[in-house]
């Protein structure tokens, strides 16, 4: 006997009915007698049963579907691969107010890198997968001599096929030996670059510590950095005082780069997740009016080509939850979420005794976190496997502006518009969704 998916979710569109189902992703127009059978738990009646349940709009009735993820969920924290995000500095060349790092005047030493690639070289023949490696900060940049000798070196030791790198950083230094020494060793698959606004917003934030605005600095070297890497993402910081100069930010970067698809655009939030953020919380958009905006964005984007959100997708969890992944400050303690850099409470352990992490508590309180379980709140979801209860550092950080934000229907109504994209993406190109 089968019974319905919990993860089906119906969407309607232009007199018709579709069925999406958010841990399988399938999608499928369901025709109309078919759907009176499924809706009336007549399924042995329904045409292709078999495919209902290979797609997973039907479910062996025993199926405890949210257990079976919770276990899913587990058995992918102990996948045997590497992700790391290494902080080389926390001191940076901007004084942008709203920043959280507290600019310790500390640089990673030859020591810590050497002990951090001797791990890195152990795990890597240890899972035989790639190392992936977001460099973050501070401005991580300000290092770039440190970080493209420390590529040289690993290459050399386990192969520019086996390093993946991403860079966070603020856009404002660019030096193009050191770039194409780090890209002719690995792949950079993105670097990602902030702005807070148009022109005039950004540089009221966003500013050199002599005061000086940012925006042309980046706008240059954006093209520069593409020599480099695979994309270009831009985070575009959203706050209420510079929401409403979004669409002429987008109409720059349109007029600027047009629409190549290297470059990606995403809006996002300023939020108080960390206790040494310089901005207040009521003027953080709150999560529901940040999905508004996106909404509200979102014909403007893609009329300039850009990506309004993908099709959604399961979540597997983030350095947070991985067994093994880890960030690295640059005394080289370690930590599970890069909003914690810098506070001893959150350590979980130092890169010297790499392996002594997986004893730490505090370590082992991220590994208790399982959104599947039945205490969270959002149990019972049908879009729980593609938000996975959203970020588990935002969920559970006292500091955070968003932790007791649980209303989440501006969020489900984002998610449902990108899946009527790609059902109108499918029609415009004559296939059946199906």
């Amino acid at each position: 006997m089968y019974s319905k998916s919990v993860f089906n979710i119906e969407i309607e569109s232009k007199q018709k009915i579709y069925l999406y189902n958010s841990y399988t992703n399938s999608l499928a127009e369901i025709e109309e007698d078919q759907y009176k059978l499924y809706n009336t738990a007549a399924y042995e009646q329904l045409e292709n049963i078999q495919g209902w349940l290979d797609m997973g709009f039907l479910v062996d009735e025993r199926m405890n579907e949210v257990s079976a993820l919770s276990s899913i969920f587990e058995s992918c924290r102990y996948e045997q691969s590497l992700g790391i995000t290494v902080a080389p500095t926390l001191l940076c060349n901007c004084a942008c107010p709203y920043c959280f790092q507290d600019k310790t005047p500390i640089t990673m030493s030859t020591e810590i890198f050497n002990d951090l690639t001797d791990v890195i070289v152990k795990k890597t023949f240890e899972f035989r997968k790639p190392v992936h490696i977001t460099w973050y900060g501070g401005e991580p940049l300000i290092c770039h001599l440190q970080i493209a000798g420390f590529t040289e070196r690993l290459a050399k030791l386990i192969g520019c096929d086996m390093i993946h790198y991403s860079i966070v950083t603020n856009g404002t230094i660019y030096n193009q030996e050191t770039m194409r020494t780090i890209s002719d060793n690995t792949t950079i698959d993105f670097v990602q670059i902030s702005l807070d606004g148009d022109e005039q917003h950004h540089n009221m934030s966003r500013i050199y510590k002599n005061g000086e605005g940012t925006y042309q600095d980046i706008m240059k070297n954006i093209p520069l950095f593409l020599e480099h890497c695979n994309i270009v993402s831009l985070r575009i910081n959203t706050t209420r005082a510079n929401k409403d100069s979004i669409g002429s930010l987008l109409q720059d970067i349109h007029t600027r780069f047009g629409a190549d698809k290297r470059i990606v655009v995403y809006i996002a939030n300023i939020t108080t997740s960390n206790p040494n953020v310089g901005v207040q919380a009521d003027s953080c958009l709150t999560r529901e009016e940040h999905e508004n905006l996106k909404l509200e964005l979102a014909p403007l984007m893609k009329s300039f080509g850009f990506d309004t959100g993908g099709y959604p997708q399961w979540c597997r969890g983030c350095v947070y939850t991985s067994h093994h992944g880890f960030i690295i400050d640059p005394a080289g303690y370690l930590y599970k979420c890069w909003d914690y850099l810098g506070f001893e409470q959150f350590q979980v352990g130092h890169i010297k005794d790499h392996e002594k992490m997986y004893g730490s508590p505090v370590f082992f309180k991220h590994m208790a976190y399982n959104p599947y379980h039945e205490s969270s709140i959002c149990h019972d979801c049908a879009y729980l496997p593609i938000c996975v209860s959203e970020c588990p550092s935002q969920r559970i950080n006292p500091f955070s502006t968003h932790a007791k934000q649980t209303d989440c229907e501006t969020k489900k109504l984002q998610w449902r518009s990108n899946v009527l994209k790609k059902i109108e993406e499918l029609q415009a190109m004559g296939c059946e969704v199906r």
